[in-house]
């Protein structure tokens, strides 16, 4: 899962003008978009975590909410 928060995290970065802040756990490390906090690693372990979560809530999905509120 650290590979598909990463990613996440980095599109954030790219193309919303985010930037990140480490914490010394990595699942907790946050990218800051406009006064908004995300947890791009926590986000994809929850939806990675099953199959139905995969169908449930897109990180696409998550991409959008992010965009729209930064």
């Amino acid at each position: 899962m650290p590979a598909a928060g990463a990613y996440l995290g980095e599109i954030l970065v790219t193309h919303l003008g985010g930037r990140w802040v480490p914490r010394r756990d990595l699942a907790e490390s946050q990218v800051v978009v406009g006064s908004k906090a995300w947890l791009p690693f926590l986000r994809a372990r929850h939806r990675l975590h099953d199959r139905q979560s995969i169908l449930d809530h897109s990180l696409t999905q998550f991409y959008r909410v992010a965009a729209r509120e930064g």
